[in-house]
C-alpha cells in the first residue's frame, strides 16, 4: 500500500514494525520541507528510519510537478502510478 500525501492533506501516516507493507511519499513545498519533517518527528515517526526503510519519501512539489518548469498532467499520473506500483527509478531518494 502506498500512501500519496501532499502538504496541507489530511493524509495520515504510520510506519513501523506492524506497518511493513506500506509506504508513504509526502509531496511538500521546498520551503516547508524542514517544517514537515519536524511535525512527523513531533508526531513520533521517524522520517529518516522510515526512508532508509523504503517506507517513506519526501519529495518537493516543484520537483514532483514542474518538472522542466511546467506541469504536465499526464507526466504526474505516471509519476504517481509508478509510486504507487513500487517502480519509481528513484524510490530511495529524497527529492
Amino acid at each position: 500500500m502506498v500512501v500519496i500525501g501532499c502538504e496541507g492533506s489530511k493524509t495520515s501516516s504510520s510506519f513501523g514494525p506492524d506497518t511493513e507493507a506500506q509506504s508513504a511519499v509526502h509531496v511538500v513545498n521546498p520551503d516547508e520541507r524542514r517544517d514537515h519533517l519536524q511535525r512527523l518527528a513531533a508526531a513520533g515517526i521517524d522520517p529518516t528510519a522510515a526512508h532508509k526503510s523504503g517506507q517513506f519519501q519526501l519529495r518537493t512539489d516543484t520537483k514532483t510537478y514542474l518538472r522542466d518548469g511546467r506541469f504536465v498532467q499526464d507526466r504526474i499520473l505516471e509519476v504517481f502510478e509508478q509510486l504507487a506500483s513500487g517502480n519509481a527509478k528513484d524510490r530511495r531518494q529524497r527529492q
